[in-house]
């Protein structure tokens, strides 16, 4: 993303991002569905719990359809299966941030 013109920051982990999150200037998420100990979308909800809204994109190897609708039921922008073309994620960042950046 930074190579299009996009500020990125990265995260070691969900609990990195959450504690980060309350002064994050972040114009969207991009969020793998499996996060190791958690889950993109338990990330997602716990932001949610705690008052913090972002625009998200959801990426996923896997092809789950129970996964997908709580995406979308969580508002995510875009929900991308890997592997996935790399201007398939500026599109959707396009859209999440309206090119708030580009």
């Amino acid at each position: 993303m930074s190579a299009v013109g996009y500020p990125t920051e990265t995260f070691g982990s969900a609990g990195e991002f959450l504690r980060a999150a309350p002064t994050s200037n972040a114009a969207c998420i991009v969020v793998d569905v499996g996060l190791g100990n958690t889950s993109g979308l338990e990330l997602v909800r716990q932001l949610s719990a705690s008052g913090l809204r972002f625009p998200v994109i959801f990426i996923s190897s896997a092809e789950d359809e129970a996964i997908r609708r709580q995406a979308t039921e969580l508002g995510c922008i875009a929900f991308l299966r890997k592997p996935f073309p790399a201007d398939r994620l500026v599109e959707a960042v396009k859209k999440a941030t309206g090119s708030a950046f580009h």
